[in-house]
């Protein structure tokens, strides 16, 4: 357990965020990472998208978006994303949605990077596919390529954006080989995000498949890291990442190098 002059270090440096990592890590599994390991493996922790850009734009070597420009793609969010997000004509289970702190951070994300192409695994309803896909069409650049085993899904998309959307049915007997393949067949992938099998070989297999398709100033990102130690292995030494706390669950956000 860190010491109460770090605990302190942190609450007063990153403020709520850093309170709700102290009081969320209790709860975790014993397989999670615990709160000295992200310490000392330098993750920012973070409670809003302002944050989390703030932490990857020190690893990108970039200006970071101020408040004020973050807000408005909040509103944006707000206005394009937030207003669909309870629609669902499929019998997936609102819970496999992204938690709305993460699909806020993903959207600034997009908007700030411009991204050409962004590849996601696990569609579910669609939930982080819409908000992606509303980020790419107020850039008026890029493609989201979506992986998923079952076909039922995407159902939060409305058609208007289809245009910009690649969806992948993989066969499940098939996934490893046809999510490499996948993989390979891209151009360089600018943002990716994992949302599929949470198990910590499933996602230590995906994060390294992705990492050889990644540019240098690439963002890997994943859901649910606090789930096990996937997220955290896959960092390198002196990588900058970030970790978004919401109320459910956690995030997580790197800066390829």
């Amino acid at each position: 357990m860190p010491s109460g002059s770090r605990i302190w270090q942190v609450t007063k440096s990153e403020g709520v965020g850093g309170l709700a990592v102290r009081v969320r890590l209790k709860t975790f599994p014993a397989t999670s990472p615990r709160l000295e390991e992200l310490l000392d493996a330098g993750v920012a922790i973070a409670s809003h998208p302002v944050e989390c850009l703030r932490a990857l734009a020190k690893g990108l070597g970039v200006d970071a978006p101020g408040p004020s420009e973050v807000q408005q793609w909040l509103d944006e969010w707000t206005h394009d994303v937030d207003s669909q997000a309870l629609q669902s004509s499929t019998a997936i289970p609102e819970e496999w949605d992204v938690a709305p702190v993460t699909s806020q951070t993903l959207y600034c994300l997009a908007r700030w990077r411009l991204p050409e192409i962004l590849l996601e695994t696990g569609i579910a309803r669609g939930a982080s596919s819409l908000c992606l896909l509303r980020a790419i069409e107020r850039n008026g650049v890029g493609e989201l390529h979506s992986v998923d085993v079952r076909p039922d899904v995407g159902a939060l998309v409305p058609e208007q954006l289809h245009g910009n959307w690649r969806k992948h049915i993989l066969d499940p007997s098939k996934a490893r080989q046809q999510f490499m393949t996948l993989v390979a067949s891209l151009p360089p992938i600018d943002i990716f995000f994992h949302d599929s099998d949470h198990s910590e070989k499933w996602m230590e297999f995906e994060f390294g498949v992705v990492r050889g398709g990644m540019n240098s100033a690439s963002v890997l990102a994943s859901d649910d890291v606090e789930l096990n130690h996937a997220f955290m292995r896959a960092l390198e030494t002196g990588q900058t990442a970030a970790m978004v706390f919401d109320p459910r669950k956690v995030s997580g956000y790197a800066v390829v190098r």
